[in-house]
């Protein structure tokens, strides 16, 4: 455990190249920030320095109950959850490769860097809000999975669903930019009492509805690709098929594709 009873020390943990395997969970009740200073520039030049890796092999993972900033490392796991946040976590860099859940989140979660290039669900967001303003997430099944969801750049590429939620009041979704490509499910996706409004950026099903809610969508920008669209122009009827939920349609920017046509 990090203890820190006053919970305004600020540490720092460089992992500096070293790889660090732990059966037991690690605690943060302080300011922690989690660094790799084995990636600068002039480290790189460096003939073998490898990536600093935190191993989580059995247990909980890494708990945040205070701050924790994460700005380099790679985070690997064989449990459930590679890192628990409770509190306040700011992501400005660091690579994942779980075998279930990299994060999962509870309280407020700003995503301004990351690089989850192996997960079932990249963000398990619980209760709390997560804000995405860059980086790179890959799911098997959610990107983003429940809760409250603010995007604003970076990309989700999920084999199932790219941001969704199947419970009621599991918080909205607001699209600003960015990219989700969603391969057998949606790329946006909430059941009843949440709204989806997309103002900008690329959202695409391959194989199914790209935007799907129970409750209200709002389109005002942004470009969206879908499996099912109506050729005659009866654009009411079409986005049903491409967009379901009460949808209200309003901006010059908006652009929508089906990839099968029925008249």
């Amino acid at each position: 455990k990090i203890i820190d009873e006053n919970k305004d020390k600020k540490i720092t943990l460089d992992l500096n190249g070293h790889k660090v395997t732990t059966t037991q969970d690690i605690t943060n009740y302080s300011n922690l920030t989690i660094v790799d200073s084995s990636q600068s520039e002039e480290k790189q030049e460096d003939v073998g320095t490898g990536v600093g890796t935190l191993r989580f092999i059995k247990n909980n993972g890494l708990i945040n109950e205070n701050e924790l900033t994460v700005s380099g490392g790679r985070f690997e796991s064989t449990v459930d959850v590679a890192i628990t946040n409770n509190k306040t976590m700011i992501t400005n860099g660091g690579t994942f490769n779980v075998s279930n859940i990299a994060i999962r989140n509870v309280s407020s979660l700003t995503i301004n860097d990351i690089n989850i290039e192996k997960s079932v669900t990249g963000v398990n967001n619980v209760s709390g809000h997560v804000e995405m303003n860059d980086g790179y997430i890959y799911s098997t099944d959610n990107g983003i999975y429940n809760g409250s969801f603010t995007m604003n750049g970076g990309e989700i590429y999920s084999e199932n669903n790219g941001t969704s939620g199947t419970s009621s009041g599991y918080g909205s979704v607001i699209l600003n930019d960015g990219k989700i490509t969603a391969v057998n499910g949606h790329a946006a996706y909430r059941t009843w009492y949440a709204n989806i409004t997309v103002n900008g950026g690329e959202y695409t099903s391959l194989n199914n509805i790209a935007i799907k809610c129970n409750y209200n969508i709002y389109i005002y920008g942004g470009t969206i690709t879908g499996t099912i669209v109506v050729e005659d122009g009866a654009f009411t009827n079409g986005i049903n098929e491409l967009i379901y939920g009460n949808t209200t349609v309003d901006g010059e920017d908006v652009k929508i594709y089906g990839t099968n046509t029925y008249v």
